[in-house]
């Protein structure tokens, strides 16, 4: 038709025409309105639907810039993606936020040239980005708004879509952005009143944090951490870390400045074939390794430049963190901490070698009285048979600077069950999961000699003392009494006579149990270890 209209037909087809081309004249604009759709609105149909991969790429990179979409942004994957594949990207783009990536934000944010277009939707007031020169100077309310764009952006856009259940294809590569929203959920339901909480902030960080798919982990990368003393998150950047033969470490350094956040040193548990290998190692888990890396250990600890540290891990994590820890208190190295706290959840024992030497290293720190506070807190599930391999856990309760806590964990299955027992977390948002085996616990804590004698003096006070004269004293301020003295002594000496009996190594199980495994460790476990290494040197001489 158009040509005819060209060539100048007879006026009847050109009155046909027109009638034709009528509706296509009002298609342009539909048309138009289409792709009109804000970012915002484009997000969440692809989050509803999925698409194409090259838009959503596209798209990704209009949000949140062309830098940070393409270090998160997984290759390889089909061409069309699913709704779970446009969330776990998402997902992703969070996971590998970095401090230099939000700095670079903030500072668009603050020219109020935006090219990002997920900063339309930032709420930071202009007066706070005034006085604020930098993202680390932000209060820990707005940086935490500020952050939640890229970790949280289906609540902080208001998109209305629910992530719950995803079916990922890694989800080592969005642990950060599952773990801040666990944070988020203890700091909300977490009873923190309650004498165990302060584990489980830490089972996160062993049992999650730790985790990672190394290749998604970069220097810079940002976490919040539940601080339990301020009741709130802290955020933190990963400074530096270890990766080398099945052994892995991330040293976690806060963004704000203060004496009461201590430095985050996380040790990964089994997860790989190389780490396997150091499970079997017959001179001590993953004792090898460890020794091999000393010096690596070393520099990444320096950088912590705090005064306090936390030592966490799980499993085989677990025991790098018991051997961390005797690795800052050892007289001839030049740490200076003033506070260091050791995290182990399921952690198998340590060689009674090692425990020795940390004993001998405690005593010489007692003698010349200079010596951190060091609280030991482990948690395990009883019939959990991993934590039953070695010969003693790092020890010391009986001197007045180690702090010794247990949680322990019972439930309805047996050592059969060992794989659930292991790996099953035992806190859910904050409180202790009693939904799970019919699971209950029973927490032990030490207390110093000098606290213990305080009471004692107390007890012997109110003997001596005469009934009337209590009875004065009991008008004007708060009075205890004899009985609520002697039952907090009982329960006192009750914990420290358990802990004495964890501490000896062994003493969890029956000596039949224990005869058994040291005599598989002196026995099978050199012949599996040599075995499994052989296989493994094969392996990689034939590329």
């Amino acid at each position: 038709m158009v040509d005819a209209v060209s060539n100048g037909p007879i006026e009847g087809e050109i009155l046909t025409s027109a009638i034709v081309d009528e509706p296509k004249v009002e298609e342009t604009p539909k048309k138009k309105s289409s792709e009109s759709i804000d970012s915002k609105g484009r997000l969440k149909k692809f989050l509803e639907n999925g698409g194409a991969q090259h838009a959503y790429h596209e798209l990704l990179k209009t949000l949140y810039g062309e830098k940070l979409v393409q270090r998160a942004f997984p290759k390889g994957w089909k061409e069309t993606l699913s709704q779970d594949n446009c969330l776990e990207i998402l997902e992703r783009i969070g996971h590998s936020l970095t401090l230099e990536d939000l700095e670079g934000f903030y500072a668009e944010l603050k020219s109020g040239t935006i090219k990002s277009e997920v900063l339309k939707h930032a709420m930071v007031p202009y007066l706070r980005m005034w006085w604020s020169g930098s993202v680390r100077e932000l209060p820990p309310y707005w940086m935490a708004h500020f952050i939640d764009l890229f970790r949280n952006p289906l609540k902080e856009l208001k998109l209305g879509i629910e992530a719950e259940k995803i079916n990922h294809i890694d989800k080592g590569a969005t642990l950060y952005t599952h773990y801040s929203h666990q944070v988020s959920r203890l700091q909300e339901k977490g009873e923190r009143s309650r004498p165990e909480f302060y584990y489980a902030s830490r089972e996160l960080l062993a049992k999650s944090v730790a985790y990672a798919d190394p290749q998604s982990v970069k220097d810079g990368a940002i976490i919040p951490v539940f601080n339990v003393e301020l009741g709130r998150q802290v955020f933190y950047t990963l400074k530096g870390q270890v990766h080398n033969s099945g052994l892995h470490a991330y040293l976690f350094v806060p963004l704000e400045k203060g004496e009461e956040f201590p430095a985050q040193l996380l040790f990964r548990g089994t997860n790989g074939y190389a780490s396997v290998g150091r499970d079997l190692d017959s001179c001590g888990v993953g004792k090898r390794v460890f020794a091999a890396n000393v010096h690596k250990i070393e520099a990444l600890v320096k950088e912590a430049k705090t005064s306090k540290i936390e030592v966490i891990g799980h499993s085989l994590g677990a025991a790098d963190a018991q051997r961390g820890v005797a690795l800052l208190v050892d007289p001839q190295k030049t740490f200076n901490f003033k506070e260091i706290s050791l995290y182990a959840f399921c952690a198998p024992r340590l060689e009674i070698e090692r425990v020795n030497k940390w004993k001998a290293e405690l005593k010489a720190l007692a003698e010349e009285n200079k010596h951190p506070v060091i609280r030991l807190n482990f948690a395990h599930h009883e019939s959990d048979v991993v934590t039953w391999t070695g010969d003693s856990y790092l020890s010391g309760a009986e001197l007045d600077f180690i702090y010794s806590n247990y949680l322990t964990v019972r439930s309805n299955s047996g050592a059969l069950q060992t794989p659930d027992h292991h790996t099953t977390s035992f806190y859910l948002d904050g409180n202790f999961n009693f939904e799970i085996d019919g699971r209950t616990f029973e927490f032990r804590k030490s207390f110093p000699n000098a606290e213990l004698s305080s009471e004692l003096q107390k007890l012997e006070e109110i003997e001596n003392s005469w009934q009337w004269w209590r009875g004065v004293k009991s008008y004007f301020i708060k009075v205890e009494s004899k009985e609520e003295i002697e039952r907090r002594i009982e329960e006192m000496q009750r914990h420290q006579a358990d802990i004495s009996a964890m501490e000896k190594g062994g003493s969890q199980h029956s000596w039949m149990v224990y005869s058994g495994w040291s005599a598989i460790r002196y026995t099978v476990q050199p012949v599996v270890y040599y075995t499994f290494e052989g296989i493994r040197a094969l392996g990689r001489w034939r590329g």
